[in-house]
């Protein structure tokens, strides 16, 4: 084999060992999250896809996919999960989640913010509940987290000024 054979096989096969690596770091699949959620519940398969480099979107549309799945349900867990709160509500909106159920998971999350260290209960059931049992580990919310969203949902509104103001 002459040199420039030489150069183009292993071209070919660098080509190819980058392809099968970079497939085989893919995303989490939809069907491994809908299976994630149905053996782990939804407050640990959320988490386990972030970190697998699941977009929100996908997150979203997949566990809308699991049938009795609310969109509050879902919203209310990826913000448990630390996700930031304006992509989420941009991913829930690119979903086409309606506006209402995200504003209700929104409360739910500032509601579940107020309560006292410790208290981990749900407004809304999820696929596969933990059972009940004390908590002995930490909220999986930073505090800092938790005190920026008090600080956001405690500001009032902006005013509104009309477009011929501009």
């Amino acid at each position: 084999m002459n040199n420039l054979t030489r150069i183009i096989l292993l071209a070919w096969i660098l080509t190819f060992v980058a392809v099968v690596c970079a497939t085989s770091a893919i995303a989490m699949t939809d069907r491994e999250f809908v299976a994630a959620v149905e053996q782990k519940g939804l407050q640990r398969a959320i988490p386990l896809a972030l970190s697998e480099g699941k977009s929100l979107e996908g997150i979203i549309a997949a566990a809308l996919s699991i049938k009795g799945m609310s969109p509050e349900t879902v919203l209310l867990a990826l913000f448990q999960a630390g996700a930031s709160k304006e992509e989420v509500i941009n991913a829930a909106y690119a979903q086409g989640v309606l506006a209402t159920d995200i504003v209700s998971a929104s409360r739910q999350y500032a509601s579940l913010l107020n309560r006292p260290e410790g208290d981990t209960t749900m407004e809304s059931p999820t696929l596969a509940p933990e059972p009940s049992r004390p908590s002995s580990r930490p909220s999986i919310i930073p505090a800092a987290v938790a005190g920026q969203l008090n600080r956001v949902n405690s500001r009032p509104p902006e005013p509104f000024t009309s477009p011929s103001t501009f």
